[in-house]
């Protein structure tokens, strides 16, 4: 047995310093794995590898900052909603390699969480829930009629199963895929009572462990203000697919600009807009005569995103579904007040309406009303503000997320402890 217990992470997408390796600025995991890598090296004593899988011919294996980080090759093109044989195989050299003191899996979505079963190690895991796709599933489609999102997809989708269709057809068969990892683990992280319902309901002899995620720091060094804030401007942090309810907002733009000419919505994230979901979303906005009012912004790193945030008016959450948007907690930090739909641990994370308005997904005229009621009354938006700040400042606290992995760790049976002598500074939030 080690001196330092060894953490193995297993994900689905490249960490940043991975992504940086292979030159693949934009095919990173969540921010969130990122940034709790950094509390974890700088403050707890374990030795930490990272693994993904990516399309390279051979593996990838470096250290960084006192990190291991393997690349799986991908020898030929899968999915995470299928079965990979080849990538189980090698994630599971990988363990038997490493012998982690236990391994956890971020995001119960993809195959990896089964490489275990193929090791001849036989230790603890432990999975972090990033969303379940049993329940994302019927609302891939974001409330479009089936026939209408048929009717707008790109001849070259359909054949490819690329677009708003194909995710559709991909989280049906990535639930089957993620219903063998629920049950073939124990122990789980998660972020809310949704979280737990959802996989009690999968796995009910499951041990359910709640720890926040980390929010990247640029987002503590900006604060709303609004005074500095520009009037009218909706913005939205994530349009990743139908199910992110981009087509709500504009149907709600276009109510809101009968009372305010001047509303505009800035929209952040990869989108394209010949294909896929990105084609349907301009093609409603110009159906409803508001492109005009649309800006894309594409990719935003952080620092920028939270200038973005600090400059909005409101930040709005439309999902069809969501277990925890890290978009929320980012607009919460900055102090930005927020409209979020009633899905998911939305609910949980805008305290049932008292840090953020609430409205039915889907239903654009509740949205514009919630929205024109920030737009009317800066108490509220104060109000809301220093709200979603507070709360924000307790879920994403980067001390009390440690003291809670280790305490999921131990009783998953890994004992890891913090550094007797911390080697950076207390992390201001």
């Amino acid at each position: 047995m080690p001196d330092s217990p060894r953490l193995l992470w297993l994900a689905s997408t490249l960490l940043p310093a991975m992504a940086k390796r292979v030159n693949a600025p934009h095919a990173m995991a969540g921010p969130w794995i990122a940034r709790l890598l950094e509390e974890v090296r700088a403050h707890l004593d374990c030795e930490v590898c990272c693994a993904a899988p990516f399309a390279v011919p051979e593996r990838v294996d470096f250290c960084e900052d006192g990190v291991r980080y393997v690349i799986l090759p991908r020898k030929r093109r899968w999915h995470y909603w299928n079965y990979s044989w080849d990538g189980l195989v090698d994630a599971a050299r990988l363990i038997d390699d490493f012998q982690p003191s236990i391994v956890h899996v971020h995001g119960s979505e993809h195959c990896l969480g089964l490489s275990h079963r193929r090791s001849a190690w036989d230790g603890p895991t432990i999975v972090s829930l990033q969303g379940i796709l049993s329940a994302y599933a019927p609302h891939a489609l974001g409330g479009i009629d089936m026939w209408d999102a048929l009717r707008s997809e790109h001849p070259v989708d359909l054949c490819r199963m690329s677009g708003v269709m194909g995710v559709r057809h991909a989280w049906r068969k990535g639930a089957r895929v993620e219903r063998d990892v629920l049950l073939a683990h124990t122990h789980f992280i998660g972020h809310n009572e949704w979280d737990k319902f959802q996989l009690r309901g999968v796995n009910p002899l499951s041990v359910y462990h709640r720890v926040g995620d980390p929010i990247r720091r640029e987002f503590a060094d900006v604060a709303w203000n609004p005074s500095s804030r520009m009037a009218y401007r909706v913005f939205f942090g994530n349009l990743a697919g139908a199910h992110k309810g981009g087509h709500t907002i504009l149907r709600a733009l276009c109510i809101l600009a009968r009372d305010y000419p001047d509303v505009h919505f800035r929209v952040a994230g990869r989108l394209g807009t010949k294909r896929g979901y990105g084609r349907m979303f301009l093609n409603e906005a110009v159906r409803l005569g508001v492109s005009e009012r649309v800006q894309f912004l594409g990719f935003l790193d952080a620092a920028t995103m939270a200038q973005e945030l600090a400059g909005a008016h409101v930040f709005v959450s439309a999902s069809h579904i969501d277990n925890n948007p890290n978009s929320v907690g980012e607009a919460q930090t900055v102090g930005t007040p927020i409209v979020g739909s009633y899905v998911g641990g939305v609910p949980e994370m805008l305290d049932e309406g008292r840090a953020g308005l609430l409205f039915p997904a889907g239903d654009a005229e509740v949205l514009a009303a919630r929205v024109a009621q920030v737009f009317s009354d800066g108490e509220l938006a104060a109000s809301l503000s220093a709200a979603g700040r507070k709360q924000a400042g307790k879920r994403h606290d980067p001390r009390s997320i440690l003291d809670d992995l280790i305490e999921a760790y131990a009783a998953a049976g890994c004992s890891v402890r913090r550094r007797t002598i911390e080697s950076v500074a207390p992390e201001r939030f």
